[in-house]
């Protein structure tokens, strides 16, 4: 059996497009603060719920539903 392997990653390792990926995933798009995420499980249903929250303007950034297959 394979074991998982995990592996960190620096900012450096990326590329520059990576880089920016990254900075307007994980950021407030209007303040810049970086966002809180929530990943939830829907229990029953194969499904989890993703959710980006900005703990400096206290709104909801991102909310979207992925499938579990």
């Amino acid at each position: 059996m394979a074991k998982h392997q995990s592996k960190t990653f620096r900012k450096k390792d990326l590329s520059y497009s990576q880089q920016v990926y990254l900075e307007v995933h994980d950021n407030c798009g209007l303040c810049g603060t970086p966002l809180d995420f929530q990943v939830v499980s829907h229990g029953a249903l194969p499904q989890i719920k993703e959710m980006a929250t900005c703990p400096n303007c206290q709104i909801t950034t991102r909310q979207k539903d992925y499938p579990i297959h």
